[in-house]
């Protein structure tokens, strides 16, 4: 969706099938420049300044612990736009305050759920986010997204980012979690 908007998308993936089956079954479209590496190992290799950078860490069930360290967390910063911000795909129960120790001011935007729920971890310039909608309709399951992005809150209060009370999933409050690295 970004590449049909103009924006010029980058993709690093450690895994190569991961870009030949998003190739062939998700529409990627073959513009899209593609790396087969470490996000981190790129980011470090790379010169390159980002105006946002998504990160999806997953591999199996678990996170690899170098992608979500205090230090994968300022080589993300050294490689972001000052204004701009970075995303990051988590379980809650993986998560840290890595982000914000890297000096990122840090907003989480949950999903419901009792266990092992999703979250987006966002830092960077992320006072004047809102909860997503959507702005151009997928080319599947359209509706389901468009629930579930009703469905999301973000987080208040200032403890870690991994937790989250009974009081957060009531009230879907969307006062930005603001923290900033001692």
């Amino acid at each position: 969706m970004l590449t049909r908007a103009g924006k010029s998308v980058t993709i690093v993936d450690i895994n190569p099938q991961s870009i030949t089956l998003a190739r062939r079954y998700f529409s990627l479209p073959h513009q899209t420049t593609c790396h087969v590496e470490d996000g981190a190992a790129f980011l470090a290799r790379t010169k390159y300044v980002f105006d946002a950078i998504i990160i999806d860490p997953f591999i199996d069930e678990r996170v690899p612990p170098h992608l979500c360290s205090k230090e994968f967390f300022h080589l993300v910063r050294e490689r972001l736009a000052p204004t701009r911000c970075t995303f990051v795909n988590v379980f809650l129960q993986h998560g840290s305050d890595n982000m914000a120790h890297a000096g990122f001011l840090v907003r989480v935007l949950v999903s419901p759920g009792l266990f092992e729920r999703n979250a987006i971890v966002m830092g960077g310039a992320v006072t004047d986010l809102h909860v997503p909608t959507l702005q151009m309709r997928p080319e599947v399951h359209a509706e389901e997204i468009a629930h579930e992005l009703k469905e999301m809150w973000f987080r208040t209060g200032r403890r870690p980012w991994n937790s989250c009370t009974a009081s957060d999933r009531e009230s879907r409050c969307s006062e930005p979690q603001a923290r900033q690295a001692p």
